[in-house]
């Protein structure tokens, strides 16, 4: 039996970013995170050119976008699990199909490590974590890290060997599909998960590139590619690229918002009608969980109501323009 669960999605989210910088960033710092706040990334199934290069400009502009998906990121103990992962900070809450995922993560003047999952029925605490980038991280740095220890899962003891190699190796503008802009460092990164049990053996090979921003808790943009090994063979799994689209500050605390945002709705929760203020004429977008949209609807002077009692219950993504908010319907 072999479990890879939603930590692999450490490196496949995406933030985008909270200020703004001017100057081109060869050094990344650690984060200085706020209370809380939520993100959306969009997904594409096309792998952009990622080349390494100095003063270099990677222009994502044309990037296809599939889909777009929410997430959430909360300090550690506002969350139901996080007493189970003391040594953690913050946790990545993702919405899935049958259940709600979280991945815990750490984050100090030293590094950003990995502590573990809750998956539907399924927890894994590393308990000595993953040290996934020290600080600071500068472009020509490489940075290793391995972890080994025993866990159950459905009453098998499972061994997993989680190791990680990063090199910083260029840095420039990133230049997203949203008209965004980002002073980045690129970081090659291989990751290799192996979980091993009396029942066979299995891993997960990702290698990708990452582009941070300097005081981000994760890349502004990525690419991917996943290869699975089973009882010694290799197959090709998925690759992909993903880029922010916009971020919500303070969940938490309202005075961490810079901005009065333009984009309204009420109630939330919703359960019969929805109400969207914004500017008139502007066309308004909402998203399942699933990353499907629902919904497109043109703003009639600057309201448009929208009928949710026949939506299944569950999280959704409403979006005018950059603006997103997340809207759970009852």
């Amino acid at each position: 039996m072999h479990t890879f669960p939603t930590l692999l999605r450490t490196f496949t989210v995406c933030v985008c970013a909270l200020t703004s910088l001017s100057t081109k960033a060869q050094t990344l710092n650690a984060p200085e995170l706020p209370v809380g706040f939520s993100l959306q990334y969009g997904a594409s199934a096309v792998v952009p050119g990622a080349e390494a290069g100095q003063d270099t400009t990677w222009d994502w502009s044309a990037l296809p976008v599939a889909q777009v998906v929410a997430l959430e990121f909360a300090r550690r103990d506002s969350t139901v699990f996080g007493s189970m992962f003391p040594n953690a900070t913050h946790a990545q809450i993702v919405q899935g199909q049958t259940a709600t995922n979280y991945s815990y993560l750490g984050y100090d003047d030293v590094a950003m490590t990995y502590h573990g999952f809750i998956e539907g029925p399924t927890t894994l605490n590393y308990g000595e974590p993953q040290i996934m980038m020290p600080y600071p991280f500068s472009d020509g740095d490489v940075h290793t890290s391995a972890v080994e220890f025993q866990w159950s899962t459905g009453g098998i003891f499972v061994q997993r060997y989680d190791s990680l190699s990063m090199k910083a190796n260029g840095y420039g503008t990133l230049l997203d599909p949203y008209e965004g802009s980002y002073e980045v460092v690129r970081i090659e990164m291989h990751r290799t998960i192996r979980d091993s049990a009396v029942t066979g053996d299995g891993w997960i090979l990702v290698d990708g590139v990452g582009f941070w921003q300097d005081g981000m808790p994760l890349p502004v943009a990525q690419t991917y590619t996943y290869h699975q090994v089973l009882e010694g063979d290799t197959t090709f799994w998925f690759s992909g690229a993903e880029c922010l689209v916009d971020v919500v500050v303070g969940m938490e605390d309202e005075s961490l918002s810079t901005s009065a945002p333009s984009l309204e709705m009420y109630p939330n929760p919703a359960s019969d009608v929805l109400f969207v203020n914004g500017p008139a004429e502007a066309p308004v977008e909402v998203w399942n969980a699933a990353g499907e949209k629902v919904i497109t609807r043109i703003l009639d002077g600057s309201q448009a109501s929208v009928d949710v009692s026949g939506w299944p219950a569950g999280m959704y993504v409403v979006r005018l323009g950059r603006e997103v908010r997340r809207l759970i319907v009852q």
